[in-house]
């Protein structure tokens, strides 16, 4: 398994885009696991619409980086291995924001004062890079726990799909994830998911 460096993600490398492909690489695999359900079969790469939305969280990534967390914060990280020239080579990306995704806010609320968490609207990998990307999940859910204890939150919480007998979601409850809620959003079923740390 690679061996991952974990950096703050720039609109100067592209980072952007790179989270773009890997949701298209991701379309193009999940068939193959019984899941084409989930995001469909239609890249989003070129979806004017996606470009900007993730445009807007890396710009709000880097303009934040330095600033305290606050209630509008968003820090995307991406995941990165070396190929076998040694060149390092973005496998995954990851975001956390502090108010839970618009869709999953009948289950969840945007932010619970009495019981504050830091949400993560995304962990994804590239399946282009096959081998070089597998573990990086992990590596960034790990990671993702070590950023709440700097920021002083004990609470981690995603959404994940929960079609295909629920196996997505049985890989967050395998890494320590807690299932709180199903939703469904314009046909999407979902599940809320946390994670507690002691």
């Amino acid at each position: 398994m690679s061996t991952f460096t974990v950096r703050p993600a720039s609109l100067a490398t592209n980072d952007d885009a790179f989270l773009l492909e890997c949701f298209d690489s991701q379309i193009k695999w999940l068939p193959s696991v019984g899941a084409g359900d989930q995001w469909g079969s239609e890249p989003v790469s070129g979806e004017p619409d996606t470009q900007n939305r993730y445009r807007k969280y890396v710009q709000t990534s880097q303009d934040g980086e330095r600033q305290p967390w606050g209630e509008d914060s968003c820090r995307v990280y991406i995941a990165e291995a070396n190929d076998q020239n040694g060149k390092a080579v973005p496998v995954a990306g990851l975001i956390l924001t502090a108010k839970a995704s618009d869709y999953v806010q009948s289950t969840i609320p945007a932010q619970d004062p009495t019981d504050p968490f830091i949400y993560m609207p995304l962990l994804i990998s590239d399946r282009e890079k096959g081998s070089l990307s597998k573990g990086a999940g992990v590596t960034l859910i790990e990671f993702a726990k070590k950023e709440l204890v700097m920021l002083g939150f004990k609470r981690l919480c995603c959404d994940c799909w929960s079609g295909n007998e629920r196996r997505l979601v049985q890989f967050y409850e395998s890494k320590g994830f807690k299932a709180l809620a199903s939703f469904t959003h314009d046909g999407w079923p979902g599940q809320v998911l946390e994670l507690r740390l002691e």
